[in-house]
């Protein structure tokens, strides 16, 4: 039996049922080898082709092409850092980066952005409970970026070394997940002689007051800033200068420093995953007690057998150190260990006592108020912060008295001889002498660190990545 032949169909509707199928062909052909390499050439080949094949002037074949050819990446101003699994970027997308104010939330943050009450919900479901956006802090920075369809990518700084990314995913959900921010490190020295205070001087030398301040906790073991720094005395530091996308984006971890207090070199170099400091022979810096228990505030008045008492107006003695500082400065348990009192105490105000190993108690003097969760009982980890400094009980002015009982003997905190730390381990010794050469070669041929234009750097050009 033949084959009956139908009506022979018009001859362009031929050619473009051939034009149809030599390029479904084509793509079939091509698809692994696109897919495996990534290479854009087949598919800017396979675009050519079809160009040449569509019959000119078919409208829907040409939006039909629009519609199904695959976006091109728009990359992140951070660059080049999109998952693997991430749907690509459109040609056109509209992208917000900015600061998180003090009236935002995620929900005012992201329908300003253009999305819906569900795509809202969207985000939030993606995020979890372990990556919470109840609570946003003001500062962070954030980029949003969305399209006709909805979000693509909602990524917001966490603190300093790490970001929440939630994007799209070429199945078309939302992901989320946790990344290190990818700043661009290079290691700078900054050096200077004290001059009127540790901040002045590394502000001096184009650092910023968190810079500062990490550099007063690393030495607070061994060096007591109230008592020991001199003008003149000499700070040298080797540390990160961070970047993201050629833009300043403050400074990263202190590899090195140096300083030199009456004469006598301190060193500290960062090393082992712990982030421990150690001297250039190895020692801890970490010691069981820290030297204060504020941050680099001024004595002003001294442990005494003998001290005339400005309210009282009689000589008595003062078995501890005052602090004076700024109402509401938090103050740091000097120690491990556990409270033993948190409340009002006559004369001593508001007062928190705290039992450590080896028969030390330590008390906090004239708080304002305690930390969230202080109470007796509460075991306390060295450096968390107890209090807040004011001038309850007698006091002429908001200030911490500070004193420290050993077998129930007062003893000066500031030239008491209190625990020290443990050394490296010997087989850690060779490892580490090899790395502090290697730090020590890095500092010589590190660039040196100047304020910009002269001037001193601001707190506010520190921890500020950019997205």
């Amino acid at each position: 039996m033949g084959i009956r032949l139908g009506k022979t169909p018009p001859r362009g509707r031929d050619f473009r049922l051939a034009a149809w199928f030599f390029t479904g062909c084509l793509t079939m052909l091509a698809a692994p080898l696109f897919l495996l390499s990534g290479c854009q050439g087949v598919e800017h080949s396979l675009q050519a082709l079809r160009q040449l094949l569509w019959v000119e002037g078919d409208k829907g074949a040409q939006e039909a092409e629009e519609e199904t050819l695959p976006p091109r990446f728009g990359g992140l101003p951070s660059g080049r850092l999109q998952p693997g699994d991430a749907l690509a970027d459109p040609s056109s997308l509209a992208v917000q980066t900015g600061a998180i104010a003090p009236q935002d939330t995620v929900d005012s943050l992201l329908t300003g952005n253009g999305l819906t009450p569900g795509q809202v919900q969207e985000v939030l479901a993606a995020a979890g409970q372990e990556n919470s956006l109840a609570r946003i802090g003001e500062g962070r920075r954030y980029e949003v970026a969305a399209g006709r369809e909805g979000l693509r990518r909602f990524l917001l700084q966490l603190d300093g070394e790490r970001r929440l990314r939630i994007y799209r995913t070429r199945q078309g959900a939302l992901r989320a997940r946790v990344e290190q921010i990818p700043y661009d490190v290079q290691a700078v020295r900054l050096e200077g002689k004290i001059q009127g205070s540790l901040f002045e001087t590394v502000a001096e030398g184009g650092a910023t007051p968190a810079v500062a301040m990490e550099i007063a906790d690393i030495f607070s073991y061994v060096i007591d800033f109230h008592k020991e720094l001199r003008e003149g005395d000499k700070l040298q530091v080797l540390l990160e200068r961070r970047a993201l996308d050629g833009e300043g984006a403050g400074f990263g971890r202190i590899l090195a420093a140096k300083l030199t207090v009456r004469g006598k070199e301190h060193t500290a170099f960062h090393y082992g995953g712990s982030g421990d400091y150690y001297s250039a022979q190895g020692e801890t810096l970490r010691r069981a007690f820290l030297r204060a228990p504020l941050r680099y505030t001024r004595v002003s008045s001294r442990f005494s057998h003998a001290r005339f008492h400005p309210i009282l107006m009689r000589t008595r003695p003062h078995y501890g150190v005052d602090y004076a500082a700024p109402a509401g400065t938090p103050v740091h348990s000097v120690a491990e260990g556990v409270v033993a009192w948190a409340g009002p105490r006559g004369e001593a105000g508001n007062t928190i006592r705290i039992i450590h190993p080896g028969w030390y108690e330590t008390s906090y003097f004239h708080l304002s108020r305690f930390a969230e969760g202080i109470r007796p009982g509460r075991k306390v980890r060295q450096g968390e912060v107890i209090g807040y400094v004011g001038a309850t009980g007698l006091a002429t002015g908001p200030h911490l008295d500070y004193r420290i009982v050993h077998r129930g003997r007062p003893i000066d905190p500031l030239a008491a001889e209190l625990p020290s730390g443990w050394p490296l381990l010997e087989e850690k010794r060779v490892e580490f002498r090899r790395a502090v050469q290697e730090m020590e070669a890095g500092w010589a041929k590190a660039p040196l660190l100047e304020a910009p234009d002269g001037e001193v750097a601001s707190a506010s050009a520190a921890e500020r990545p950019l997205f």
